[in-house]
């Protein structure tokens, strides 16, 4: 997809996608120190 946008929104929709990437690594790694500690107490 190469929509053309205004200059200096590019950057933003950039931002976006890298704030979406970094809340699903937060995520993922947040449930993973979960199993973690339940892998700990088993």
């Amino acid at each position: 997809m190469n929509i053309k946008t205004r200059p200096g929104t590019e950057g933003i929709n950039e931002k976006e996608e890298q704030m979406e990437k970094n809340e699903k690594i937060l995520i993922n790694t947040k449930h993973s120190k979960k199993n973690m500690k339940r892998w700990i107490f088993l």
